[in-house]
Parts: structure tokens; sequence; C-alpha cells
């Protein structure tokens, strides 16, 4: 099983002034004080072109719109709860 998670953020300038700014140093902070730094790698895209529907943000796969500040940790702990062992 592959224990690394991807994270992409779209920092288009709809998204960026929504909300993902926000999200995005929420993130950085959460992964980092968490120690989880090593499994997850974190990446800004300029559009994902849903623009009506950001702030958009990408965990392992999945699409997740409209996030806002507040529930991007949330998703991503989620994500990772389903990476666990069983």
């Amino acid at each position: 099983m592959d224990d690394n998670m991807e994270i992409t953020i779209c920092l288009g300038s709809s998204c960026f002034a929504r909300g993902n700014g926000e999200n995005l140093r929420v993130l950085q902070e959460y992964i980092k004080r968490s120690g989880v730094s090593a499994t997850i790698r974190m990446r800004g895209v300029l559009c994902h072109e849903k623009c009506t529907a950001g702030p958009n943000i990408v965990i392992d796969g999945i699409d997740y719109a409209n996030v806002q500040p507040g529930m991007a940790v949330a998703l991503l702990q989620h994500a990772m709860g389903k990476k666990q062992p069983a």
C-alpha cells in the first residue's frame, strides 16, 4: 500500500481570492505540526478550470469544490484516515 498522498490546490485568481490562499496556509501549518510532511506532496496549480465551483482542492485524486477555510484540514484528516490499515 502506498502511504504517500498528493494534495493539489488551485491557486488561480478566483480560487485564491475565494479562500485557497488561507486553505494553503492552514494545510501547510497542519502538515508541519502533525509531522506528516514526509508522506504528503503538496503542489499548486494555476487553474482547475472549475472556477465557479471554487475554491478547489484535489486530495489523492478526489476533487473537492467550495472548500472554505476550516474545511481543508478536515478533508485531509478524512483522506488520511482512509489510508490507515485496518
